[in-house]
């Protein structure tokens, strides 16, 4: 069993951009995708993870006022 990636959002006080920290297995393929309601989900990137952390800034969360994410390993 594999522990499934840790991803934190932080919120950049000055400008209001949202980033997203993912935490995991190096070597691992992800997909980051959002919704705005839990059942329609959007891809944002697919993203190998070479040294254990990355982030990933979603700037269209600026402009909507709920968003959810969620990061699924694609191997």
């Amino acid at each position: 069993m594999t522990e499934p990636a840790k991803l934190e959002p932080h919120i950049t006080q000055a400008n209001g951009l949202v980033e997203l920290k993912v935490k995991s297995w190096k070597g691992f393929v992800y997909d980051v995708e959002a919704s705005s309601d839990l059942k329609a989900w959007t891809r944002l990137t697919t993203f190998t993870n070479e040294t254990g952390a990355l982030s990933f800034p979603d700037p269209a969360a600026n402009n909507i006022l709920q968003r959810f994410y969620r990061v699924a390993s694609t191997r």
